[in-house]
């Protein structure tokens, strides 16, 4: 973790405001995943358990996919990490942000429901791909 003052001729060539975007992505790689999980389980009324094991079951895909998103809004974790984060495969967190996308695109209620959700998480998101850089 960086504390104190940083040296601006550590990173030379940069700006300040560069320089304060590389100490963000520093700051906010690790997620508290217990914190997201258990908003995410109060709102979808599943288990932990349930979240983060192989079922395929259509309302604990949905929580999954809350899941996928919240951690990579709220952390610089690449896709891999997150998947490594989450049991899954890469490409499985790909998937999933994508239908997350479009769910919310699409469904007011369920978009309703993320809102909620990312509010006690303090997550701000505008309905953006999630697939490419943030």
């Amino acid at each position: 973790m960086v504390t104190g003052i940083i040296n601006p001729y550590v990173y030379v060539g940069l700006k300040y405001n560069e320089i304060a975007n590389v100490i963000k992505k520093l700051k906010t790689k690790t997620v508290n995943m217990d914190e997201i999980l258990d908003v995410i389980v109060e709102h979808f009324d599943v288990e932990k358990s349930e979240i983060l094991s192989i079922t395929r079951k259509n309302y604990v895909v949905d929580a999954r996919y809350v899941l996928f998103a919240a951690i990579r809004l709220k952390s610089s974790l690449t896709l891999s990490e997150i998947a490594h984060l989450t049991n899954r495969d890469h490409t499985t967190v790909i998937y999933g942000l994508k239908k997350f996308c479009d769910r919310y695109s699409l469904e007011p209620d369920y978009r309703n429901k993320v809102r909620i959700i990312f509010s006690l998480l303090s997550i701000e998101y505008d309905g953006h791909m999630l697939t490419t850089s943030i």
